[in-house]
């Protein structure tokens, strides 16, 4: 059997794995998988209002989507932080939640239909489960 002069490793090997030269284990498939999967994302929280009945059916999990303006940037990964807001009071009520995105479509690049259709008939935007 032989043996190699690897470094010691801790209990715990941080990822991504640290570059030195001449280290046998920077090129190794493992370390190689470990590094890419590792990376470390920068995720937004995006705060927006959410009407009581809408924020009740999110809570509840009947609406596992939102329809909002395009007005911002998103991305998949990104928490949206929903905050009830009351339209009739113009204030928040303090209840909140956090969801993550997991799909995102933008609709001002679709070209499934023409624009007389859309005008005519508008989108569905169907929730699946």
């Amino acid at each position: 059997m032989v043996q190699r002069n690897l470094p010691k490793v801790k209990t715990r090997v941080q990822f991504p794995y640290p570059a030195h030269r001449n280290d046998p284990l920077q090129n190794s498939p493992i370390v190689q998988f470990c590094n890419i999967f590792s990376r470390q994302y920068d995720y937004m929280t995006i705060e927006k209002k959410s009407w009581p009945a809408y924020f009740e059916a999110i809570k509840r999990g009947g609406k596992n989507f939102e329809i909002r303006l395009a007005d911002f940037k998103l991305s998949v990964g990104d928490v949206l932080l929903l905050k009830e807001w009351d339209p009739k009071t113009r204030q928040y009520t303090g209840r909140s939640l956090r969801k993550k995105v997991t799909y995102l479509l933008k609709t001002k690049d679709l070209k499934f239909h023409k624009p007389k259709e859309i005008k005519k008939y508008g989108y569905y935007v169907v929730g699946l489960n």
